[in-house]
């Protein structure tokens, strides 16, 4: 499976939640995440531009 073909940007930045967990700032600009199991994934903050949803609709919103 390839679960993204595009690279992956990683931000040197990692700030920290107010439980004290770092977390990773990830650029998935043009990611092709088809079949990603996204389990224990905190998208609380994600920006979901131009993407097509589980229930078929799709976020026209445009974020570059």
């Amino acid at each position: 499976m390839n679960a993204m073909r595009e690279s992956v940007d990683f931000h040197s930045t990692q700030p920290t939640f107010s439980n004290g967990q770092k977390s990773i700032e990830v650029n998935l600009v043009d990611a092709y995440l088809e079949n990603a199991s996204l389990i224990n994934t905190n998208l609380t903050k994600s920006k979901l531009c131009n993407t097509t949803m589980q229930d078929g609709s799709v976020n026209v919103q445009n974020c570059r």
